[in-house]
């Protein structure tokens, strides 16, 4: 291991259940073990296909759950940082 593997999963579930909340969507912690391991442009197709919205183009839910899971990875790694 070269130090940058990190356990990502949490994050992207973290910033799908904001984003699809935000969206109207009720997640759960079923739907996010049935998603896991697959693309998020996959998961925002079946969510797309579970119930549409009307806000955002399914490219931007992509981005914006993207850069989310960008944010919590940059934040975790500030905080862990400061107890190192």
């Amino acid at each position: 291991m070269d130090g940058l593997l990190i356990d990502s999963e949490p994050f992207w579930q973290e910033s799908e259940n904001l984003v699809f909340n935000s969206l109207g969507i009720n997640t759960s912690k079923e739907m996010f073990e049935i998603f896991m391991g697959k693309r998020i442009d996959e998961v925002v197709d079946a969510m797309w296909e579970i119930q549409t919205w009307n806000h955002k183009s399914k490219t931007e839910v992509v981005d914006t759950i993207v850069n989310n899971v960008i944010k919590l990875v940059k934040e975790k790694k500030k905080s862990f940082n400061r107890c190192v």
